[in-house]
């Protein structure tokens, strides 16, 4: 009897096909009688207005799609008002990005009407249009009578700081935003000013990012903040508070209790601004994630920073990259670790810590209990301050993550990790990119892959390890039974390389994710890789240097005798499934033609065959009937087309 295919949640994403009028409106006629894509992904497709009008008109009998991306498509005022209509209608969409098209006030003057009568939309990314202060009052208008909108993306409007006094009005009677976006608008201080004001008298609002709009935090603006209780995330990012901004920043965080992450880098806080953060850390207990990055405040600002650890008991994320502390502020921070009992994340990227540094960040590891994530990519570590970093890994059992990406590792210092990696049982990630490692540093990590059953993700990307270290690292994967995640972009390995790691993967059964972006491995390589998926049951993502996708059991391909192959493996068993089409020209015929068929959920009762051949253009109905008894089959849940 002929098959049907149960009620599945799907995503189909079509970024950047180009796909064209025909084909939209082919998709969007089967959306009609779809009921189980939940998610469809149009970004970069230059779709006309015709294509919005047929896609729009679907949604409106279409019951299952949940998330519509249409950014960057040069959606004018007409397609806004269509889309509007749209929404207006549907029940079902919760997630609609317009981010990058070309919507004015008149377009955001329809949408902001539909959110008067629509009550299922809950994200609404406007971002990167050009709505100003006059669309921005259309919204603001409509947020007053609506109570879905929680997430409302607003960032390069060029709203001002009228725009947001407009806004501020809505917040004061709105009851369900909890994150507005409006950084790169320009805003000024007396627009954030309005905005805090208003949020003193709203319960709902947790994240607002003002980033990038020149805003003067002052007494006023400082002390609206202390009012506000809802509050959780503040992004100030790139305001230019320097010390006086950040000394009324300070006397705000002293008396709220709300915020939970405040973002201030890139503001020119220099060490005397550092301080008076430091005074109110010690009296603040409710941050917890702090991002104090790009601020050059230099080895002064790291003193102070040393200071404020250790007396303060809450703070567990802080950033401090980009701020020139060297080996002397890092000796600082340091001494605060050893007796610093709450932070678990620790960002120090690209601060000229150098040899030293490293070493006494590796005798504090010894005291430290708490930390488990530390970032100290772009710096000038080389072998010798990796191995006192080693050293202390050797008696510590909570750091699960290190980060030594672009630093001077070379071969000496990936040998000495790979002698923690044989008995450290708590890192689960290291990431080593642009490290100057060589054939016999991965050798040393291989080896130490085969005793080691705890790291989960490997990056080595970017560093010379030829053929013979890739050889090496799939000889160590055959013994392995941890590593779900391997970073080898631009490894410097061609076909030898692959067709290793090929093999290993018909056996590997625990690698979900490998990545071998820039390697020169041929077609014959890229075969390899091929034919080894068809036997590979655990990886979902294969990312190779001609195409990135997210592989399932099925592998439709087009070659130079223009016949479609599938491959089939019914015994797979995962979670996440994928419908993939791989094609050298995403824009031909067939392969919208299977979407199209598969998204109608045609009926089919067609015998499968493992890697039976079908003509690709001759007969493409009969392709697409066995690609859709291949969905029922199989559980498909995504369908991508690249």
């Amino acid at each position: 009897m002929p098959s049907t295919i149960p009620s599945l949640k799907a995503t189909l994403n079509l970024h950047g096909n180009r796909s064209g009028d025909d084909k939209v409106k082919e998709i969007a006629f089967a959306l009609r009688g779809n009921t189980f894509l939940t998610t469809l992904i149009l970004s970069k497709n230059s779709l006309s207005n015709d294509a919005i009008t047929a896609l729009t008109k679907s949604l409106m009998y279409n019951r299952t799609l949940m998330k519509l991306d249409l950014s960057h498509n040069k959606i004018d005022d007409f397609g806004a008002k269509e889309i509007a209509s749209a929404l207006s209608e549907t029940s079902s969409l919760t997630h609609i990005n317009l981010d990058r098209n070309e919507i004015t006030f008149k377009g955001a003057k329809e949408i902001a009407a539909s959110l008067t009568v629509n009550v299922s939309i809950i994200t609404l990314i406007l971002s990167n249009n050009r709505i100003g202060v006059l669309g921005t009052e259309y919204l603001a208008q409509a947020l007053k009578e609506n109570n879905s909108l929680k997430c409302l993306l607003l960032q390069y409007n060029v709203i001002g700081f009228r725009g947001a006094i407009k806004l501020a009005s809505a917040l004061k009677m709105n009851t369900s935003l909890t994150t507005v976006d409006l950084s790169h608008n320009n805003i000024l201080g007396e627009g954030a000013k309005a905005l805090l004001f208003a949020l003193t008298k709203n319960n709902s609002l947790t994240t607002l990012n003002l980033s990038w709009n020149e805003v003067v935090v002052d007494n006023d603006l400082a002390s609206a903040l202390k009012d506000i209780h809802s509050l959780t995330t503040l992004d100030l990012n790139r305001n230019n508070l320097r010390t006086e901004g950040v000394r009324q920043l300070s006397s705000m965080l002293r008396e709220n209790n709300s915020l939970i992450t405040l973002i201030l880098s890139w503001n020119d806080i220099r060490s005397e601004g550092i301080k008076e953060i430091g005074i109110a850390l010690k009296k603040n207990t409710t941050i917890l994630n702090l991002n104090l990055g790009d601020n050059n405040f230099g080895p002064e600002g790291a003193i102070e920073i040393a200071r404020t650890l250790k007396e303060n008991l809450t703070l567990t994320t802080l950033d401090l990259s980009y701020n020139a502390i060297g080996n002397s502020g890092a000796a600082d921070i340091a001494q605060a670790l050893k007796v610093n009992k709450s932070l678990t994340n620790l960002i120090l990227k690209s601060n000229r810590i150098g040899n030293h540094g490293a070493r006494d960040i590796g005798l504090s590891l010894k005291e430290n209990k708490t930390l488990t994530t530390l970032q100290l990519q772009v710096n000038e570590i080389g072998p010798f301050g990796v191995r006192h970093i080693c050293a202390s890994l050797l008696g510590n059992d909570t750091l699960t993550f290190i980060n030594l990406s672009d630093n001077s590792v070379r071969d000496g210092g990936a040998i000495e990790l790979a002698l923690v990696l044989r008995v450290n049982k708590s890192l689960t990630t290291l990431r080593l990119a642009a490290s100057r490692i060589g054939f016999l540093g991965t050798k040393a990590i291989g080896a130490a892959l085969k005793k080691n059953h705890f790291l989960t993700t490997l990056d080595l990307s970017d560093n010379i390890i030829g053929n013979d270290g890739a050889k090496e690292l799939a000889f160590a994967l055959r013994q392995n039974n941890a590593l779900t995640a391997l970073e080898l972009q631009l490894c410097n390995f061609g076909f030898e390389g692959a067709k290793e790691l090929g093999t290993t993967l018909k056996e590997n059964d625990c690698l979900t994710k490998l990545d071998l972006t820039g390697n020169t491995i041929g077609t014959d390589g890229d075969k390899e890789m091929s034919d080894a998926l068809k036997k590979n049951v655990s990886l979902v993502q294969y990312i190779n240097p001609y195409f990135a996708h997210s592989r399932s059991f099925l592998f439709v391909e087009r070659n130079q005798t223009q016949v479609a192959t599938m491959y089939f493996q019914p015994k797979f068993q995962l979670s996440g499934l994928y419908l993939l089409l791989n094609c050298n020209n995403c824009k031909h015929r067939l392969g919208t033609s299977l979407l199209y068929h598969i998204l109608k959920e045609k009926k089919a009762d067609l015998e499968l065959e493992q890697n039976k051949r079908f003509p690709a253009l001759g007969n493409e109905n009969n392709v697409s009937l066995v690609l859709n008894k291949a969905a029922k089959e199989l559980k498909v849940k995504y369908i991508y087309m690249i």
